[in-house]
């Protein structure tokens, strides 16, 4: 069989999957213009596009199995060629083998830098390329197309007085802290009444939540209050920690320009009670694109046991 037939029927193997387990779009590359792509898969859920997009190349060859993966060749010029635009990808970016004799496919992120060899990808034996496969492989295109949909808001100097102050950062912030209380800050226009209380303060510089992330929570109190009087009420969305056990949270996002830094999605969280419907209490505000690549794909090598919001 000719490796141009041999490559089609692979491809027609994943757009199978793609299209009836996936229940998402696969838009080919022209054979002649793949440059280490032969097609992209758009994720949808719910018959929606999500904005994610996944860049594929198809192997269907036959590939030795080495330690529990397949070992796929690929000539070095070539593989380093294609190395390069991967990276290069805004997006995720996989291989998908397929076996010639079981027409099961499997799958490696290709940014991962075990899974290259000098003329080799090494593609796990359990990557089944299925159904199952969809969510973990979505997260590889990270989180921007969430990130494009949150409300946009511009912080000023003037919004960071804590910053400047000549006092301790922490009692500059503190001081701030109260100042929001007494500013009796609603949610968007006619929302709930926000309450800064000594129990999200104590949230925040609790014992066991590391300096760097105290002081995270310091500065991104300068901006606060335009993310909650700028925010639509209706866009509070339940907020489920797995470090939480109760589901009196909720929380609001917004995409935040500093004039002092680079800009970043901030979430702040509010906890809600059942005597007190008509108000909500502040808990916690922090970053929670930290610790993820500029795509927001998380690092699934860290340890996140000590970073909790």
């Amino acid at each position: 069989m000719s490796s141009q037939r041999a490559g089609q029927l692979g491809i027609v193997k994943v757009e199978n999957i793609v299209l009836e387990d996936w229940r998402s779009r696969w838009q080919q590359v022209d054979s002649q213009n793949d440059d280490g792509i032969d097609g992209l898969i758009f994720i949808e859920r719910g018959n929606c596009p999500t904005g994610q997009i996944i860049f594929a190349q198809v192997k269907r060859q036959a590939a030795q199995l080495v330690d529990g993966r397949y070992a796929v060749q690929i000539s070095r010029e070539t593989l380093e060629r294609n190395l390069d635009r991967w990276r290069r990808l805004a997006g995720g970016a996989i291989l998908i083998h397929v076996e010639p004799d079981t027409g099961i496919a499997r799958w490696v992120n290709v940014r991962e830098p075990s899974a290259i060899g000098r003329t080799r990808v090494y593609v796990p034996k359990d990557n089944i390329f299925d159904a199952a496969a969809k969510k973990i492989i979505a997260r590889l295109a990270g989180n921007l197309h969430f990130d494009l949909m949150l409300p946009q808001i511009s912080t000023t100097r003037e919004d960071f007085p804590h910053i400047r102050a000549k006092e301790h950062f922490q009692v500059s912030s503190r001081a701030l802290y109260k100042d929001l209380n007494c500013r009796k800050l609603s949610l968007g226009d006619n929302g709930p009444r926000i309450h800064f209380t000594r129990s999200g303060w104590r949230h925040i510089t609790r014992p066991g939540r590391t300096a760097a992330m105290r002081f995270q929570s310091f500065v991104l109190l300068g901006a606060i209050e335009k993310i909650l009087t700028n925010i639509d009420s209706t866009t509070v969305r339940s907020f489920n920690p797995r470090s939480y056990t109760s589901n009196d949270l909720r929380a609001v996002s917004a995409v935040v320009s500093f004039p002092f830094r680079q800009t970043a999605t901030v979430k702040v969280v509010l906890r809600s009670k059942v005597n007190r419907p008509e108000d909500l209490w502040f808990y916690t505000i922090y970053e929670p694109r930290r610790k993820r690549d500029p795509l927001g794909v998380k690092n699934e090598r860290e340890n996140h046991s000590s970073n909790k919001p």
